[in-house]
């Protein structure tokens, strides 16, 4: 059996316009189900199947369909202090054969700052205007 446009069994009705995960039947059978979203579903759907009966287009099913907003904001901790990851091995995005040995990984808060080699020829200092940068290497050491 083939979904295709022009190819599908007679009362075959595409609901959901981009596809969906976990179709399944709602009270036994009257109303499809269906989320969008894989894992943490996003978005629930239902269309009770006598009210997309007669539909010959997408447009006609969406009018039918309940649509549930899933989505929800929930508060996350962001570090206040700076963390280095110094003697670091790097596999950055620029390029797939670029890898930086013996490198240094700079964290504010919640967002990566700075990737760099700590080569003898390339180094940088520690950014020491912050309050606090926490280094990470083979020892702990703060400065201040």
């Amino acid at each position: 059996m083939s979904s295709r446009p022009g190819f599908q069994p007679s009362g075959l009705q595409q609901v959901s316009p981009i596809g969906a995960y976990f179709h399944h039947w709602v009270n036994n059978g009257p109303t499809n189900g269906w989320t969008l979203g894989y894992l943490l579903a996003a978005q629930y759907s239902q269309v009770p199947v006598n009210k997309i009966a007669d539909c010959s287009d997408l447009a006609c099913v969406t009018a039918a369909t309940t649509t549930y907003n899933l989505s929800f904001n929930a508060p996350t901790d962001v570090p206040s202090i700076t963390v280095c990851f110094d003697n670091s091995t790097i596999v950055t995005m620029k390029d797939q054969n670029e890898i930086i040995n013996n490198g240094r990984i700079v964290v504010q808060g919640d967002r990566i700052t700075a990737v760099y080699s700590l080569s003898p020829s390339l180094s940088l200092p520690l950014p020491l205007s912050l309050p606090l940068a926490l280094s990470l290497s083979l020892s702990l050491s703060l400065l201040y």
